[in-house]
């Protein structure tokens, strides 16, 4: 009697530990994949914030070249055909 009480407490105990470590898992993958989430939006809102500064302040100083320059390299690595307002050369 004593060999099968004794089984059934350790199996009964493995799965309880295999539960909530799957439960600890979840939680913590959910998380992760939450903070990844934000740390891109964050990284791309900088970016955007960045770009559209130095646009404004080459638009300010009347540098037309730079701005447009900005807007070109903007457009090349997002893959544009190269057609758009973006991709006018400076008068």
């Amino acid at each position: 009697m004593p060999k099968r009480l004794s089984v059934k407490l350790i199996l009964s105990l493995t799965i309880l530990v295999a539960v909530i470590e799957a439960i600890f898992t979840y939680v913590n993958v959910t998380r992760q994949e939450r903070q990844l989430l934000d740390n891109m939006v964050l990284g791309a809102d900088q970016l955007s914030r960045s770009i559209t500064s130095a646009t404004w302040h080459a638009m300010l100083a009347d540098q037309r070249r730079a701005a447009y320059e900005v807007m070109q390299t903007i457009a090349t690595k997002q893959g544009s055909t190269g057609s758009g307002s973006s991709t006018r050369k400076a008068v």
